[in-house]
């Protein structure tokens, strides 16, 4: 079984894939505040 990391390197090696990925990084940016707000005390 692959980890996170190697299999994300290999997707993204793909230029479609990486584009698609890139396309979502403000949705990625706020689900990842949404999660460390969360985690806050």
């Amino acid at each position: 079984m692959k980890s996170l990391k190697p299999m994300k390197a290999e997707l993204l090696a793909t230029s479609e894939i990486k584009a698609a990925y890139d396309a979502l990084a403000d949705e990625f940016a706020i689900a990842h505040e949404l999660t460390a707000a969360r985690a806050r005390p």
